[in-house]
């Protein structure tokens, strides 16, 4: 199958996985939603989108590598169709996986890099089809699906300026439509969907890295204030444990110092206050939440975009701290992108380390394995 996706630009995270436990270019707005094909923002050292690298290709065969015991035999796990770094996930309430927008020519954003690409996977098969197009190409978006099963894509890099923009694809459309815009631009920020069914942006770097957040209401349009974080952060990573506290996790503090430390916003109380310190500084990681309060963290770097310091280690936190799951990732990944299915899956996937990945990992808690596909 050919197919022609906007090209968008690649960023960098490393191969941590953490699990916290509590309680193809196509034209703008062209929909291609049943062909197969799939898919956070870093920036260079001064803190601005960097440029380089070369646009990886999809579309072949899988190759699928089992780490461990075998997960469940109906599921095979399937590589993106459009290599990409720089990209945002999302899960809607079925359990549809999407990969939004990110960079295809290297790990940071450029002009001619950015993405309009969206790939949608249905985690029954683990196939990956490619959704409609964004409005807008988007390098470091970050995106949340409401409760009602729409996807948002908020900020991000458009090839010129960190953007205030806000698209929403509806369940069933199309077709992306233009949102209300936040009342900040950023790119590499976090959002994550609160138990109260507004979505939280918080975060990022816009001529500068950003401690402001703000508070989306998906079925109004609007948008509302939320306290800073203790501390600016970008190419970090959100999830919300099964108490609908939200996590703001490592990160950026300024270009070139990456951090270990964890906040937690509790959406009752409006506040932030200091969550389990990581094992290590790392930027360019990603989260996601299970359905039963599972909060993974995966990939990273802990400094200064080389390559010896992506990462592959996994990480459990319980009661006792921070000890490894039984597994590592199966590859060192850093600026990837990460979501559970509804049957407990965690996905991790795109990112870079030597060239944009089209690579994905899917980790199966009931055999405590890793399958991967590139």
């Amino acid at each position: 199958m050919s197919q022609t996706l906007q090209s968008s630009t690649r960023l960098w995270f490393s191969g941590v996985v953490i699990l916290l436990s509590c309680s193809a270019r196509v034209a703008p707005g062209t929909s291609n939603n049943d062909s197969p094909l799939s898919g956070g923002l870093l920036t260079n050292d001064s803190g601005a989108a960097s440029a380089g690298g070369a646009v990886g290709a999809g579309g072949a065969a899988s190759s699928t590598h089992s780490t461990g015991a075998s997960t469940a035999s109906a599921f095979a796990v399937h590589p993106l169709h459009v290599p990409r770094a720089n990209l945002a996930a999302a899960s809607t309430k079925d359990g549809t996986i999407y990969a939004i927008g990110g960079a295809e020519a290297s790990w940071g954003c450029s002009a001619n890099s950015t993405s309009y690409a969206v790939e949608r996977m249905d985690p029954s098969s683990g196939e990956w089809v490619i959704a409609p197009n964004l409005l807008t190409p988007r390098c470091g978006p970050a995106a949340a699906a409401s409760q009602a099963g729409s996807v948002f894509a908020f900020g991000g890099w458009d090839g010129s300026a960190a953007q205030t923009i806000t698209e929403e694809l509806a369940p069933g459309s199309n077709s992306w439509k233009a949102s209300s815009p936040m009342k900040e631009a950023r790119h590499s920020a976090a959002a994550a969907l609160g138990h109260d069914g507004h979505i939280y942006v918080f975060g990022g770097f816009n001529t500068q890295p950003l401690s402001s957040g703000e508070v989306f209401d998906p079925a109004t349009g609007n948008w509302g204030a939320m306290p800073p974080m203790t501390m600016t952060r970008y190419g970090h990573a959100a999830a919300v444990d099964g108490n609908g506290l939200i996590y703001a996790v490592g990160g950026y503090t300024t270009p070139n110092s990456a951090t270990e430390t964890v906040e937690i916003y509790d959406p009752s109380t409006q506040s932030w206050s200091p969550g389990p310190r990581l094992p290590e500084p790392l930027y360019g990681l990603a989260a996601a939440s299970s359905a039963d309060g599972h909060v993974y963290v995966v990939g990273g770097q802990w400094c200064c975009d080389n390559a010896d310091q992506v990462l592959d280690v996994a990480l459990e936190l319980s009661a006792m701290g921070w000890t490894n799951l039984p597994q590592k990732l199966p590859f060192a990944d850093f600026a990837l992108a990460a979501a559970t299915s509804n049957e407990g899956r965690l996905f991790a996937f795109g990112g870079y380390f030597a060239g944009t990945l089209g690579t994905v990992a899917m980790y199966d808690p009931g055999s405590q394995a890793w399958q991967s596909a590139e």
